[in-house]
């Protein structure tokens, strides 16, 4: 994308001789120059920006799924994806009428990819994760209270009863709470572990200064070394806390697993709906 103007400036110029004679389309006269594009080495593009343009081109995501980066932190916090519903259904007890099942309290994680409302009273979300999706109903006082956080892309994690529906033989869900995924790293997350290959060289100084531009924070680090020592390699575990503590939001977490060197980002978030 980066050289695009650049191409398309020297085929320009190839067009332009070519009409002046200067080079023939069927192989007489003199050969075609070649063409020749320096390539800057630039960084990858943010997984974020990759799957944006793929799903403006094509309709869909190809090189992952936007909660990709989260997926291991949002299954420690809720302890599942929207694939494995039917087990959280088949594991809830009967309810005392043959053939009745009542509503099962569940705590699901997704990204919002559609919405549609229902008169004034009830709005339907879709919820979708890469290996599951789940429609949720949202009643209208509930919905007035929820409302600023029910946008489309918007990483969600949801409390509320799970339920068969009749209509697609799936499962639907009735929004008892919601949360932004963004703000429940922001305001909930209890630690921030990065394990760290320090044998890419500047590795440290990088990170550091990344972490630096967000501080003063609450959250304190835990740093898993990978040390260089001879011909082999060591280990080591640091945790910083007080000034070094950091504010966490998802800007920085992508920002630290585009790093090079960053083997693992995990963040440990407290579950407000248990309190």
């Amino acid at each position: 994308m980066l050289q695009l103007p650049e191409v398309v400036k020297a085929t320009d110029q190839l067009a332009k001789e070519r009409d002046a004679g200067q080079v023939s389309l069927f192989g007489g006269g003199d050969a075609a120059p070649a063409l020749e594009v320096l390539l800057t080495e630039v960084d990858e593009w943010p997984l974020s920006q990759k799957l944006t343009g793929e799903r403006e081109t094509l309709g869909h995501y190809l090189s992952g799924h936007p909660l990709d980066p989260y997926r291991e932190d949002l299954r420690a916090l809720v302890g599942t994806d929207l694939g494995e519903l039917d087990k959280l259904w088949s594991g809830a007890p009967q309810g005392e009428k043959k053939g009745w099942r009542p509503e099962v309290g569940v705590v699901i994680a997704g990204q919002v990819v559609a919405l549609r409302r229902k008169g004034d009273s009830q709005v339907f979300v879709q919820l979708e994760d890469g290996r599951g999706r789940i429609e949720c109903s949202v009643f209208s006082e509930a919905y007035t209270q929820m409302a600023p956080l029910l946008t489309r892309d918007r990483i969600l994690v949801i409390q509320g009863g799970l339920r068969e529906d009749e209509f697609s033989g799936g499962f639907s869900l009735r929004v008892r709470q919601c949360w932004d995924y963004a703000q429940l790293c922001a305001n909930h997350a209890q630690r921030l572990s990065l394990r760290l290959d320090m044998r890419v060289p500047g590795l440290w100084d990088r990170i550091d200064a990344l972490l630096a531009k967000h501080r003063p924070g609450a959250t304190p680090l835990r740093l898993d070394l990978l040390l260089k020592s001879g011909e082999r390699g060591v280990a080591g575990v640091l945790d910083l806390n007080g000034p070094k503590s950091v504010r966490v939001d998802t800007e920085l977490l992508d920002a630290l697993r585009a790093h090079p060197g960053v083997r693992t980002v995990k963040v440990a978030i407290s579950r407000p709906w248990a309190n």
